[in-house]
């Protein structure tokens, strides 16, 4: 770990103080505070007793100093050291955490970035991920110099490719390469490299045991599922609109959360969906059940600045959700309903939506209209056939 030798001013009890402030500034609730405060101090002595400042560790290796300090532990646990960190390494205290110096190739990350957003139409937190990794991967490459696509080679491709795999998950891993990938070729594309570079870009394989399709509620698990919502409790009722949105409409948990209020009109019963992951959006009918779902909430919405239809309530109160906030809620949910403990994040929701849509008769190009797909073929994952109750009634083959 690249630390520095000693301790710091800044991991004195003021800075702790200034962090606290800024938190309760931004709406967190004091318990996360007295919280994030705890295990900073925790994580702070445990450095200084080999010799370390807090605010001294690298960012890429906060991951590292977690595993070092709590190696065995749980995984709430170790979110929440890690929750406390960011938090620290946003604050102006950390002075340290710096991103990497920009080169004589900046102008190239801009024109990349405003294609990103002009041409593909991407959101913007993934656009500032596959800016960071080209930032990352220019830097690696070519330092604070310009850059020089002709000294470039396959091997240094297949160097790197090898660094951003190392110790992480496949997923992690492949998202990083992906975003490499896609700026090698916009590079290609502008003349500067050859087809060669974002070709050796390799993908990491998984030998896990492939997840199989995710398997579609029940009525009876849908029942259950609704029912484990408080309605009496503000966060209950956004909850469970938030889950209509997804059970009756299909919707993904980013346009679940990128909804706005001027996309209801409840008025003549309709939602427009906002576009994302570079597709178009769509008009959808309001069910029944989710308008008076959704009027029940917006009557207690707590007040804010924000025109997003779902907003946080407990940490941040008035800032809008993000979709992770939303996929976290449904495996609480999960949990209290007394569903599998397998059972994690919302896509199960929007694939019992889509299951019951070709029960019922729909087409494969219907169900795609309805789901936002822009491929048939990415349909076809809710045509699958139970093909252990085919068996029973299968006739044997003539001879």
């Amino acid at each position: 770990m690249r630390v520095c030798s000693s301790t710091s001013p800044e991991d004195s009890v003021a800075p702790f103080a200034l962090l606290s402030d800024r938190l309760r500034a931004q709406g967190y609730a004091e318990a996360t505070i007295r919280r994030d405060v705890k295990w900073l101090r925790r994580v702070a002595r445990w450095l200084a007793g080999r010799g370390h400042g807090l605010s001294s560790i690298p960012c890429s290796e906060i991951d590292q100093v977690i595993k070092q300090m709590w190696c065995g532990q749980s995984k709430g646990w170790i979110a929440t050291v890690r929750q406390a960190l960011q938090h620290w390494v946003g604050s102006p205290q950390h002075s340290r955490f710096r991103p990497l110096p920009d080169g004589k190739w900046s102008n190239w990350v801009d024109d990349y970035a405003r294609f990103l957003v002009d041409h593909r139409g991407l959101k913007a937190d993934t656009v500032q991920d596959n800016i960071s990794e080209a930032r990352h991967f220019l830097s690696k490459m070519f330092g604070a110099g310009r850059a020089r696509w002709q000294r470039l080679r396959v091997e240094d491709i297949w160097r790197y490719s090898e660094r951003c795999a190392c110790g992480a998950k496949p997923g992690y891993a492949n998202k990083r390469l992906f975003a490499l990938r896609r700026f090698l070729q916009y590079m290609h594309g502008r003349g500067l490299c050859s087809a060669q570079l974002f070709h050796a870009v390799p993908h990491v394989a998984s030998f896990t045991t492939i997840p199989a399709t995710p398997v579609a509620l029940t009525r009876a698990q849908q029942q259950r599922l609704l029912a484990a919502f408080p309605r009496h409790l503000p966060t209950g009722r956004r909850d469970r609109a938030m889950t209509l949105c997804m059970l009756d409409l299909g919707l993904r948990s980013a346009e679940v959360a990128c909804l706005r209020l001027e996309d209801l009109d409840l008025n003549h019963n309709r939602l427009t969906v906002p576009p994302i992951k570079g597709g178009a959006g769509r008009e959808l009918p309001l069910p029944r059940r989710l308008a008076d779902a959704i009027q029940k909430y917006i009557v207690h919405r707590p007040p804010s600045s924000s025109d997003q239809l779902f907003l946080r309530m407990s940490s941040l109160v008035g800032q809008p959700v993000s979709a992770l906030t939303v996929q976290s809620a449904m495996s609480r949910a999960y949990r209290r309903a007394g569903l599998p403990r397998t059972w994690h994040g919302s896509h199960r929701l929007r694939h019992t939506f889509a299951s019951r849509l070709f029960a019922s008769g729909a087409s494969l190009k219907e169900i795609a209209d309805v789901l936002g797909h822009r491929r048939l073929d990415s349909a076809n994952r809710y045509t699958g056939v139970d093909l252990i109750s085919l068996r029973k009634v299968a006739l044997p083959w003539p001879i």
